[in-house]
C-alpha cells in the first residue's frame, strides 16, 4: 500500500457517494438535501486545505509538543489516529499509537483493532476542524426532519465525509513535505495517519502514509 493506492481509494469512495446522492436528487423535494449538494459542489477545497494545515501546525505547537500536554516527546510511535464525532462532529482529536503490525502488509484496519497500542504522549489532543464535514454538521442543525428520511441524511453525510478524507490526505501530504511530524517527534516509518468515527461500528481508515524511503 502506498499513497497512490490510498488516494485512489478515497477518490473512488467519493465518486460512489456522489452517485448515490445524485440518485436521490432525482426523486426528492427536500430543500436541505438540494442545498447541501449545491454547497458541496461549490466548496472551496484549496482554501479549506490551507485553513486545516495552518490549524494543524498551530495545534502541534500549542498542544502536541507542549510539555504540559505531552510528557514524553522522545517516545517512538508509528501511527496517529484522528477521531471525530460523525454526523454531529467535525473536530479531529489525535491519539498516538504504536501499531503492532509486525511485517504484515497493511491493507485494511479492523473493528476494535487489537494491533493498536494507545500511548499517553499524544492523547485526545486537538488536530484541526475537518472540512467539509464540520460544515455539514452546522448546516443540518434543526433540519434533520426536513430530509425525506434518515437514510437520505446519511447518504449526504457519506459524501461529505468522503471529501473530508481526501482533503485530510492532502493536508498530511503537504505536512510531510514540510517535515512537520519528522522534525517534532520520534516517529517510526512506515508511519500511518488514520481516521475514525466515534462508535460507528466500522473500521478506521488509513488516509496517509509516510513511507520508509
Amino acid at each position: 500500500m502506498n499513497n497512490e493506492d490510498i488516494i485512489f481509494q478515497l477518490e473512488k469512495n467519493e465518486n460512489e457517494a456522489k452517485q448515490n446522492v445524485e440518485t436521490i436528487l432525482h426523486n426528492t423535494n427536500s430543500e436541505i438535501f438540494k442545498n447541501l449538494y449545491e454547497f458541496w459542489q461549490n466548496f472551496d477545497r484549496e482554501s479549506a486545505i490551507v485553513e486545516m494545515l495552518n490549524a494543524f501546525k498551530q495545534n502541534i505547537t500549542s498542544f502536541w509538543t507542549n510539555p504540559r500536554f505531552n510528557k514524553d516527546l522522545s517516545k517512538k510511535f508509528n501511527m496517529i489516529l484522528l477521531s471525530h464525532g460523525g454526523v454531529y462532529g467535525g473536530e479531529l482529536e489525535a491519539f498516538a499509537i504504536n501499531f503492532q503490525n509486525g511485517k504484515k502488509e497493511l491493507l485494511t484496519l479492523e473493528i476494535t483493532d487489537e494491533r493498536y497500542d494507545y500511548l499517553d504522549n499524544i492523547s485526545s489532543l486537538e488536530a484541526f476542524i475537518i472540512h467539509p464535514l464540520s460544515d455539514f454538521t452546522m448546516k443540518i442543525q434543526g433540519e434533520e426532519n426536513n430530509f425525506d428520511d434518515w437514510d437520505d441524511l446519511m447518504t449526504m453525510y457519506t459524501l461529505y465525509e468522503a471529501t473530508a478524507h481526501i482533503l485530510a490526505h492532502k493536508v498530511f501530504s503537504i505536512a510531510n513535505k514540510e517535515n512537520i511530524l519528522q522534525s517534532n517527534f520520534n516517529i517510526e516509518k512506515p508511519f500511518y495517519m488514520a481516521i475514525s468515527e466515534h462508535d460507528s461500528g466500522i473500521p478506521d481508515k488509513i488516509i496517509y502514509q509516510i513511507p520508509v524511503v
